[in-house]
């Protein structure tokens, strides 16, 4: 088949960043495995959400507009999505990314059933259209965006940036049907009641700074929602409209308190993705998918002062500036200075001597076999997705690295590797066993292990075994 032509479209390469045991640069992927990389692809919640609302989008392409859709997926990553899209019935995936080693490994992650049927190329600023050698001159375009470039803030990847860029090359269907996922996505500020230990460090080294929740011992899992106001909207961004949109308040006015900024991601109609203080309390379908979260996302908190207004979006709201920035635009009304965000995010290692919460204890080097299940990894994930397509692109995806790597069969740090390893290892008795569960010993890290709160800062280690993968 013949390729869109994407010229024009340019993604500039991230900056690198320091993360794990290795320092790793989403251009060419990095030194070694990065934990957040595996706490999002085995976040079983955000994959069974993005498959319910990619399969269905595509069923209504092929409803709506008589035919299967050409779909571009930005931001491929491991090849969840293209996975997604592919078992739906698209007639042809194009999956790009700025990090190489992932396109080059998409062919061994996803089915060989699927050959022919997905194209992979990289993308930076040296390579603006990956597509032009093949047809220079073709008038085809893609049908269907999807993507997974939501951060901690909904616009923290720049997703208000580069999904528009690629939607100039979609095309647009006499039905006036948009076909993205996501669909809308809603930044909110909440006001919430927080321990007394928190609020001491915004009002000290966080003062006038987003305070990512992983800083404080991730403890928004475990405390029920201290919500004390209902959510304000401060961001809306609309992928249901053509040309792509954001929506801005002219002025939000913030008394003194604190705040958690959390997001809603509609997918696509009725399917949605929550990043927020309630979702990660009260989610049951799994066990770790919160806690994936809580490590890869997490929350923003942050303090208005006594006696201090905060102002959101004081400013013009079609300022480019204003309308792309990655964090919400927040102003101390009394002085007019910004609210930052602190990139070093080292304060969680003053926290291990912290009296918190009486955590339950995970128990682990008890002599007990244990696996990461599969069964858990798939919770959630609708038909007609299987296990075995799931463990290409999540659970052995990962595996290849550590073996490639030398990591298989060492001891290893969950937080620097997979820090949601300990919430879906299973014990032999009760475990659901599948073809695709993978051995694993742990053990504790070194000191009292009395609480959960010492593997959320000290992390346990970890080794992969076994003769079955």
């Amino acid at each position: 088949m013949d390729l869109p032509n994407l010229s024009g479209l340019s993604l500039d390469a991230e900056t690198p960043t320091g993360a794990g045991e290795g320092t790793y640069d989403p251009t060419r992927g990095g030194g070694d495995v990065q934990a957040y990389f595996a706490d999002m692809v085995l976040d079983s919640d955000r994959n069974a959400m993005y498959a319910h609302a990619i399969i269905a989008a595509v069923r209504d392409f092929v409803r709506i507009e008589g035919r299967a859709p050409v779909v571009l997926d930005v931001g491929c990553g491991f090849g969840v999505l293209t996975l997604f899209a592919l078992v739906a019935g698209a007639e042809h995936v194009l999956a790009v990314d700025v990090n190489q080693e992932h396109v080059q490994r998409l062919s061994e992650r996803l089915p060989n059933r699927f050959v022919g049927k997905y194209t992979a190329k990289h993308i930076d600023i040296k390579t603006p259209n990956p597509f032009a050698a093949a047809t220079p001159d073709s008038a085809l375009r893609f049908d269907m965006l999807i993507s997974e470039i939501l951060g901690t803030f909904a616009n923290g990847e720049g997703e208000s940036i580069y999904l528009p860029a690629y939607a100039t090359h979609m095309t647009k269907h006499a039905s006036g049907a948009v076909y993205c996922v996501p669909h809308r996505v809603t930044q909110t500020f909440r006001k919430v009641a927080l321990p007394r230990f928190v609020n001491n460090l915004m009002d000290t080294e966080f003062a006038l700074k987003y305070m990512p929740t992983n800083h404080v011992g991730l403890l928004y899992e475990y405390m029920a929602p201290p919500y004390l106001a209902g959510a304000i909207a401060v961001r809306v961004d609309r992928f249901d409209v053509l040309p792509f949109r954001v929506e801005l308040p002219q002025q939000i006015l913030l008394g003194e308190g604190s705040y958690a900024a959390e997001w809603v991601a509609e997918l696509w109609a009725g399917i949605k993705l929550r990043n927020t203080w309630g979702w990660a309390h009260n989610h049951t379908a799994d066990a770790h998918s919160k806690h994936a979260r809580a490590r890869a996302w997490g929350l923003m908190l942050f303090s208005v002062p006594t006696d201090c207004t905060a102002v959101v979006n004081s400013k013009d709201v079609h300022d480019p500036r204003v309308m792309h920035s990655t964090i919400p635009d927040l102003l101390l009304q009394d002085t007019g200075s910004a609210y930052a965000l602190d990139p070093k995010r080292r304060s969680s290692d003053r926290l291990r001597n912290t009296y918190t919460f009486a955590y339950s204890a995970v128990p682990v080097d008890d002599g007990v076999d244990r696996y990461i299940s599969m069964k858990a990894i798939a919770a959630g994930m609708p038909w007609p997705v299987t296990i075995a397509d799931l463990y290409g692109v999540t659970l052995g995806a990962l595996v290849r690295i550590y073996r490639e790597k030398g990591l298989y069969g060492r001891w290893l740090s969950t937080l620097a590797y997979m820090g949601v390893l300990p919430f879906i290892a299973f014990d032999g008795d009760y475990r659901v066993a599948t073809d695709y569960d993978v051995p694993v010993k742990l053990r504790p890290p070194a000191g009292p292990v009395d609480r959960l709160y010492n593997y959320l800062t000290d992390g346990a280690m970890f080794l992969l075994g076994g003769d079955n993968q």
